[in-house]
C-alpha cells in the first residue's frame, strides 16, 4: 500500500517536471527576462533594412560572427512576440526557421546559409502577418 502511493507520487512530481520544462521551452512566463529586447520593428529596420542589411551580409556569406549573433539576437527577440496579423503557427514555424538556420551558420554549419537564404522571405511573411 504504501509503495502504491510513493509511485503515484513519483508519477505526479514527473508530470509536474515534464509540465514545467514544456512552459520554459516555450517561453511562457512574465518576468523580465521574458521580454523581448527589440520590437519587431527595431528587427526590421536593424536587420534588414537597406543593400547593406545584416540580412543582406548573411545571404551573401559574408556576416561575421558578431553579425551572426546580433542576427541570432533579433530573430529570438521577435520569435517572443506576436504578429500583427495571420496565423501564429505560421509566425512561430517562420521563426523558428529565422533562429534555427542563423544559429547553424554561427556554428559553421553548410546547411545554415541555403536554409537561411529560404526563411528570409521578407515578402511571404509580410503578406501573411503584417498589417496594410
Amino acid at each position: 500500500m504504501r509503495s502504491e502511493k510513493m509511485r503515484r507520487i513519483g508519477r505526479v512530481c514527473a508530470g509536474l517536471g515534464l509540465m514545467a520544462g514544456a512552459i520554459a521551452l516555450c517561453g511562457a512566463g512574465d518576468a523580465a527576462g521574458d521580454k523581448p529586447k527589440f520590437t519587431v520593428k527595431e528587427v526590421m529596420e536593424k536587420a534588414h533594412k537597406g543593400k547593406t542589411s545584416l540580412a543582406k551580409t548573411a545571404i551573401d556569406g559574408k556576416a561575421t560572427k558578431e553579425e551572426l549573433t546580433q542576427l541570432l539576437e533579433f530573430y529570438q527577440s521577435m520569435a517572443m512576440q506576436k504578429p500583427e496579423k495571420g496565423d501564429l503557427a505560421d509566425w512561430n514555424a517562420r521563426n523558428k526557421a529565422l533562429v534555427g538556420s542563423t544559429q547553424e551558420m554561427l556554428d559553421g554549419d553548410k546547411a545554415g546559409l541555403p536554409a537561411y537564404k529560404k526563411a528570409v522571405d521578407c515578402k511571404a511573411c509580410h503578406k501573411l502577418h503584417k498589417e496594410d
